[in-house]
């Protein structure tokens, strides 16, 4: 039998740099089962690709991280774990599109009134306090705020109050990454139960107010009018909302500018001609993405690439970043490089799951890094770069130095 390599979830160099983990992987076993967790490993990239598109594997797999407590904790947690099935990320076939399509309609048509002109605004509220020969954080000053404060206004949140719904957020993204850790879903539990305190009273609010044209006004029209849609659906995917909309920004804008600044050619061609700034982002989503893992569950006896029996129920991690690194796909996949001429990256998903918002994403960077290149044309990182947030599946730098110049 093939001893095949172990990825140890513990380890702290899993997270400050996985991708020689990921590069053992794909050398020596691209997708195999782990025995002592139960779960299919994949990091190949057409696998990956194909098993997103694939409707034999669901999203809707929190039921079983649920089984794996106690009978007394499942009844406690149980209301959390429905917190989790209501977003449009776990949902599946109608139960997804019941919510998914009125959100993509109701993002769009505030993209459409606002959208261009508010990223405009927050480019210019973040970028205009500074002043060559300052040394800043970019993270904590530009990457963390900007997308924090674009969010809170299309949602109609008062930007103040953008770091509580934030704290939020951050409790139901640390669930997502560790389902089966009894204290962390028990504080995303009381995050949820503090959210919707929090939400319901501007919800009822909104009932009746045409003049208005935030997401929490269209998606309350949206939930007025589909007697289906519960209120927790719409609150859960709220969150999830705020989630994406700032946790996938602020590390693309992270990571990608700590890649950039760390390969001289590339800085080089960016600086001389910032028509190449839509390619460096995509390669910035590549090489170092948001999203790390994405999970799947079986949903029936199947035999993948004819050799790879996979039992129903069985869970499925796709590493989507060593996907974007696979030698099979990419050429010289560990090289940052932002002109090629295939980037077919992984970073937003596949399928009928792709990021909701990616295009909102995409856009943001695109304005603020096309401003501060134009401002601070020649500004240069400080090493050391900041080491990564404790989290397997969101991949962030928690702090990025730069001197403005």
């Amino acid at each position: 039998m093939v001893e095949h390599p172990r990825l140890n979830w513990q380890d702290p160099d899993l997270i400050q740099n996985p991708y020689p983990h990921y590069a053992a992987l794909q050398s020596r076993a691209p997708l195999f089962f782990e025995q002592e967790r139960g779960i299919w490993i994949v990091s190949g990239y057409d696998d990956c690709q194909r098993m997103l598109k694939d409707p034999r594997f669901t999203n809707d797999r929190f039921g079983r991280f649920l089984e794996a407590f106690p009978p007394e904790q499942q009844t406690e947690l149980a209301p959390i774990f429905t917190v989790a099935r209501r977003m449009t990320i776990f949902r599946d076939g109608l139960e997804h599109e019941l919510i998914r399509t009125p959100l993509t309609r109701a993002i769009a048509m505030q993209a459409q009134k606002t959208f261009g002109t508010l990223v405009a605004e927050e480019v210019e509220n973040i970028l205009s306090p500074l002043q060559p020969g300052q040394t800043i954080d970019f993270f904590a000053q530009i990457a963390h705020p900007f997308p924090l404060r674009i969010i809170c206004r299309m949602m109609g949140f008062p930007i103040e109050e953008g770091p509580k719904v934030k704290a939020w957020a951050d409790a139901i993204t640390r669930f997502i990454d560790v389902s089966t850790d009894l204290e962390v879903a028990r504080k995303a539990h009381q995050a949820y139960r503090d959210f919707v305190d929090y939400i319901s009273p501007i919800w009822k609010q909104r009932q009746g107010q045409e003049d208005k044209h935030d997401l929490l006004s269209l998606l309350k029209k949206v939930q007025d009018g589909h007697a289906a849609i519960h209120e927790d659906d719409i609150f859960s995917n709220i969150l999830g909302l705020f989630l994406a909309g700032h946790e996938t920004t602020t590390s693309l804008l992270t990571n990608g500018m700590s890649a950039l600044f760390q390969e001289p050619e590339a800085l080089a061609s960016v600086r001389k001609d910032l028509s190449l700034l839509p390619q460096a982002i995509e390669e910035m989503l590549r090489f170092d993405g948001p999203v790390q893992r994405v999970g799947r569950a079986a949903r029936e006896d199947l035999l993948w690439a004819e050799q790879y029996p996979i039992k129903r129920g069985q869970y499925v991690v796709l590493l989507l970043g060593a996907a974007n690194r696979d030698p099979k796909e990419f050429e010289e996949p560990q090289r940052f490089m932002i002109q090629r001429a295939k980037n077919k990256h992984l970073s937003f998903g596949g399928g009928a799951h792709h990021c909701i918002g990616a295009q909102l994403a995409r856009l943001e960077s695109l304005v603020l890094l096309k401003a501060l290149f134009t401002k601070f044309p020649a500004m240069s990182l400080i090493e050391p770069v900041g080491s990564y947030a404790p989290n397997l599946t969101f991949r962030c730098r928690t702090a990025l130095r730069l001197l403005l110049k």
